[in-house]
């Protein structure tokens, strides 16, 4: 486990394959169990006091996390005050009180360079024996400063489907996990290409 402090409020943490055997995690894993839950963080937070100082107590927590192309983990993990009014609390000499932390994991999702590669996909699949029937409707595709971005909520697979699924997907676009704001930000200032069922919609008009 490497931890870098980026800056008094937010650190990395990659945790590297053999971290992810010894640790038995995996991407289903991180996505769909509730992060509180998992001593998995604690560990994180507990090592990050000791090594660069960064201390939680008092504030809330922000932690993202995405899958590199070499397959390890990545989190960044950002705390904060729920009041903005910090140089007051200062100020005041108030002391912040314990609070349980609040974790909100990134939203799953696919970048694509270009149309072509979102296309590329649902031709694949489309050609392949992957049976994509269930999936989930809130799937959506959308254009930001020239790229596709496929947001992926609420996938109803197993273990191994959902594995399968995101390893296809990794060939033709790359995943990030995005937060609720880069959300909010797409559909504010960006284009939504196809608003429900984005996958199977794709396979249907655009696999060649």
């Amino acid at each position: 486990m490497k931890i870098e402090k980026l800056t008094e409020n937010k650190i990395r943490v990659l945790l590297k394959n053999e971290d992810i055997k010894e640790k038995n995690i995996d991407l289903h894993t991180i996505m769909t169990k509730a992060i509180e839950s998992q001593g998995l963080f604690l560990e994180m937070l507990n090592q990050a006091e000791k090594q660069v100082g960064f201390n939680t107590d008092g504030y809330k927590l922000l932690i993202e996390a995405y899958s590199s192309p070499d397959n390890d983990f990545v989190f960044t993990i950002t705390k904060y005050l729920e009041s903005d009014e910090k140089d007051s609390l200062v100020k005041k000499k108030a002391v912040p009180k314990m609070v349980k932390p609040k974790f909100e994991i990134g939203i799953p999702s696919f970048c694509f360079s270009n149309f072509e590669d979102f296309c590329g996909l649902c031709a694949y699949i489309n050609s392949s024996k992957f049976s994509t029937r269930g999936l989930a409707r809130s799937i959506s595709l959308h254009e930001y400063e020239n790229a596709y971005y496929l947001v992926i909520k609420n996938l109803n697979f197993s273990k191994s489907d959902y594995k399968s699924l995101f390893s296809i997907f990794s060939e033709f676009g790359k995943f990030i996990s995005i937060s609720s704001a880069f959300e909010s930000k797409l559909l504010e200032y960006g284009k939504v290409i196809i608003k429900h069922n984005a996958l199977n919609t794709g396979i249907r008009y655009f696999a060649k």
